[in-house]
């Protein structure tokens, strides 16, 4: 068999098992939903709260949020209703992928979203007008299915990489490529629901794959391992960012501001409590088991302040 029949093989087989990993993991999340359901706890996602209300009282601002650890502050400000003690009533949009997160807010969907500074500053060339609000503590870390016994970034040739094109994972893919030397192609395959990601990593059909937490624990709570690479880089990758405020409402300005308050407010609470303390706003949010919260690396998190806007550029 030669070489071109190979890779056409390896990719019919990577579609076929990130078929089956969505449909299991949506079927799982299902099952999850009707059990919440049955046994009546508040497990319904967040914009399912907001359903019904009127005019007068619906949401000034929507925030596109991922299932990630950086979002934490905002999920437990929201929960908390320090939002509107600042003055702004907010709804959270959750997605899975950074790409659904961005077309929600180039839509209009989504006034504020999650996202890093690659694809915010590939928005941007695009035309679509930025704010950068807060550079976030987003890690992102690459982990090697126990399986393919990888110990070393330069084993990676002719090896299968999950990541997401235009993001800080393609960057640091790029990084990491570099780095490796690997005698063969590493090839990069596009998955950008993160917790399909995981599920592919999980299952096999991916070598290796790109993660932030708690995706990155709930791979290592399972016996897969950690690749080093040096991202040569002391700029955070992850950013909140907002369209630019004459595209809606005047009080645009007044609403981040005291968003930024709420957030802030809720830095300061998981810093002095800690993430464990609030177990139940993170498996809301992330969906991770919460026996698995407390296998979370500590998060610190910072007081919200601006990056800099050119180190996405090339």
């Amino acid at each position: 068999m030669n070489r071109k029949w190979q890779y056409f093989l390896a990719a019919l087989i990577v579609v076929l098992l990130g078929a089956a990993a969505f449909f299991f993991l949506h079927q799982d999340g299902a099952e999850q939903d009707s059990d919440a359901a049955a046994s009546g706890t508040d497990n319904a996602p967040y914009g399912v709260r907001w359903q019904g209300v009127t005019a007068s009282t619906r949401a000034q601002l929507t925030i596109a949020v991922l299932p990630t650890m950086d979002c934490l502050p905002i999920a437990l400000a929201y929960e908390k209703g320090w939002f509107e003690n600042h003055g702004v009533r907010v709804n959270l949009l959750c997605l899975n992928a950074q790409m659904d997160v961005d077309t929600a807010l180039i839509g209009g969907s989504a006034q504020v979203a999650f996202t890093d500074i690659i694809r915010a500053e590939r928005m941007k060339k695009k035309g679509i007008q930025l704010d950068y609000l807060i550079s976030t503590n987003t890690h992102w870390t690459l982990v090697a299915n126990k399986n393919a016994r990888l110990t070393n970034i330069s084993q990676l040739g002719d090896k299968m990489v999950a990541m997401a094109r235009y993001s800080a994972t393609d960057h640091l893919t790029d990084i990491m490529t570099k780095q490796a030397k690997a005698k063969n192609t590493i090839f990069r395959v596009q998955v950008n629901d993160v917790q399909v990601r995981l599920k592919m990593l999980l299952t096999g059909a991916m070598d290796a794959a790109w993660m932030a937490e708690p995706q990155t624990t709930q791979a290592l709570a399972r016996g897969h391992k950690v690749l080093n690479v040096a991202t040569q880089s002391t700029q955070p990758l992850g950013v909140i960012v907002s369209r630019m405020g004459d595209v809606y409402k005047p009080d645009f300005s007044k609403w981040t501001a005291s968003f930024i308050k709420a957030y802030n407010q809720a830095i300061d609470s998981i810093n002095q409590y800690g993430v464990t303390h609030y177990a139940d706003v993170c498996c809301r949010l992330t969906k991770v088991p919460k026996d698995l919260v407390a296998k979370i690396p500590n998060q610190h998190y910072r007081h919200a302040t601006k990056p800099s806007e050119t180190s996405g550029k090339e």
